[in-house]
């Protein structure tokens, strides 16, 4: 007989409807490991609380599934779980894993190393705990979790968005014009430009049917915070003011597209500018005034995008 594992479970709150398990037992089968065999059971619990009797043995089995990759967003293949701890990058186990076709998606490039900005993001996804423990293409030790690039079909991410976007909640739209992603995608040390650029490109509707999802402003941020859609707005990164924290991307609904902040720094220089402005002498007479470089059309605030937000997908 193999070996059997118990664990106990805690939690504070699973469900409305269900506030309180102290804990529970249960098989896993002979090849699992303690890990894997806690990491099916959560599945299992979050899927059928039921499995659980509390004090007691619980009578179901847990079948395990065949392990398969995780599609982040439709662009980022992970691996079904760690290869190892390594000192060093471990250049031909990854050579090999490739030259196997291990998990190989078609529409993916092959696996990789995963980067600074991609490990935080595996870990805002729960498939990873704590981001310090693991290797990335610039520290290279700590456990590996490989992952690769894909550019999925137009048919491939209807999929992706109808099945793999099911258990979040939808995103808010704030007073017709801001849409806000429904979680936060992880916690950053500098802007992950590289990040929302393929989540815009990695479907051809878009994911929550938006195509321009883009880090917020400072502004925006206390807005999401006054809506109670983010706790703390200082423990968030905005596009022109932190560069690290937290990140809520957002998107411009139809007609609407954001002016770039008032560059502060700038001022002094402008109100020169305006008065010297104010001091030059009028044209002669069929001469030409040449148009102000800082004059804006009217109505330049509002824009539509040729790759903005399905005004009618929330």
């Amino acid at each position: 007989m193999g070996d059997t594992f118990y664990v106990k479970v805690v939690f504070n709150a699973v469900s409305p409807s269900l506030r309180r398990v102290t804990a529970g037992n249960f098989d896993c089968a002979i090849s699992d490991s303690l890990a894997k065999c806690t990491r099916d059971f959560a599945k299992k619990f979050s899927e059928d609380p039921n499995i659980l009797e509390e004090g007691k043995r619980a009578n179901t089995v847990i079948q395990q599934e065949k392990e398969k990759p995780h599609l982040i967003y439709g662009f980022l293949n992970v691996f079904p779980s760690d290869i190892g701890r390594y000192e060093k990058i471990p250049k031909e186990i990854m050579k090999k894993i490739n030259a196997s076709d291990a998990f190989k998606d078609q529409d993916c490039e092959d696996w990789r190393v995963p980067t600074e900005n991609e490990i935080v993001l595996l870990a805002s996804e729960g498939l990873i705990l704590k981001t310090e423990n693991y290797m990335t293409d610039k520290t290279g030790n700590g456990h590996l979790r490989p992952v690769a690039s894909c550019k999925k079909s137009k048919d491939s991410n209807e999929v992706f968005s109808q099945q793999n976007l099911v258990n979040y909640s939808q995103p808010e739209v704030i007073y017709g014009f801001l849409k806000v992603f429904p979680k936060d995608i992880g916690e950053y040390n500098r802007r992950p430009t590289e990040i929302v650029e393929k989540i815009n490109s990695s479907s051809e509707s878009g994911i929550y049917g938006c195509k321009n999802w883009r880090i917020p402003t400072e502004n925006e941020v206390a807005l999401l915070a006054s809506r109670g859609i983010v706790i703390k707005a200082e423990e968030y990164l905005s596009s022109n003011g932190k560069s690290k924290g937290s990140l809520r991307l957002v998107a411009d609904m139809p007609g609407y597209e954001t002016e770039p902040e008032e560059d502060t720094d700038n001022k002094d220089n402008e109100s020169y500018a305006d008065e010297k402005h104010d001091n030059v002498e009028e044209p002669e007479s069929g001469a030409k005034l040449k148009q102000d470089s800082r004059s804006k059309p009217e109505n330049s605030t509002v824009k539509h995008s040729s790759k903005g937000c399905a005004a009618d997908i929330l």
